[in-house]
């Protein structure tokens, strides 16, 4: 299985192509604006190796500015705002957790500046929380840390009354 050269021509720019004898072609994206442009592969002569032309979405990266609540249960469950930049889009929203990915129902798009999305369930520990608007093939990378921690469940609060306009002290009791 042998592969010939061509060039792939995103709106105006082209770059090299590797045609694979069973039909894959393969190419490095130019740099490009936000916007869409036809593709079209090219033999080194010229011509048309594929009927019609297909298309490609140039969307701007999104960022992450922030996370509230910046933490939760390990439970999961939480509903996180993540606010930041370019957050919308039509090719699927997901929200990352560490190694955990929430998408469909559990993620809603607010704006493109605002976007919720349900905490999974996880282990006890910190984890970079992430946004892709193109269905998960690519992330943002601003680092923003969401911390799951283990819910206390309290079985009394000791005492449960005090005078108002003092600064009592309670104790928080456990269940075991």
């Amino acid at each position: 299985m042998g592969a010939s050269s061509g060039e792939c021509v995103f709106g105006t720019i082209s770059v090299a192509a590797d045609i694979r004898a069973g039909g894959g072609v393969f190419c490095v994206v130019p740099a490009g604006v936000v916007g869409t442009v036809a593709v079209r592969v090219m033999d080194t002569h010229g011509q048309a190796l594929v009927g019609g032309a297909g298309t490609f979405l140039y969307f701007e990266a999104p960022t992450v500015t922030g996370v509230l609540p910046s933490r939760g249960s390990v439970g999961g469950g939480a509903v996180v705002s993540v606010v930041g930049t370019a957050l919308a889009s039509s090719a699927g929203v997901q929200c990352r957790f560490g190694a955990s990915v929430v998408q469909g129902s559990e993620v809603r798009v607010v704006s493109s500046t605002l976007v919720t999305c349900l905490a999974p369930r996880a282990a006890v520990g910190g984890v970079v929380l992430e946004v892709s608007v193109n269905g998960g093939s690519d992330y943002s990378s601003s680092g923003r840390t969401y911390l799951f921690e283990r819910a206390v469940l309290v079985s009394a609060v000791v005492p449960s009354s005090g005078r108002s306009g003092t600064a009592d002290q309670v104790t928080l009791n456990p269940i075991p």
